[in-house]
């Protein structure tokens, strides 16, 4: 799970380390300016999401 500010770079580095379908998961961007209970309130909005990525398998480029 990432912030939306690093997808690219995130996306990029996948792409680079031939993984380029590997799942990724991102949240509103920034945090630290974010309270504790905003953080788990968007934690727990994204916790399908994440789970769903932690669960399947990557399609090999």
């Amino acid at each position: 799970m990432l912030t939306q500010a690093f997808e690219t770079s995130a996306r990029t580095r996948s792409k680079i380390l031939g993984m380029p379908n590997h799942p990724q998961v991102f949240v509103d961007h920034p945090l630290a300016s974010k309270t504790e209970a905003e953080v788990n309130a968007m934690a727990e909005a994204a916790v399908d999401e994440i789970a769903n990525a932690l669960l399947q398998t990557p399609v090999a480029a």
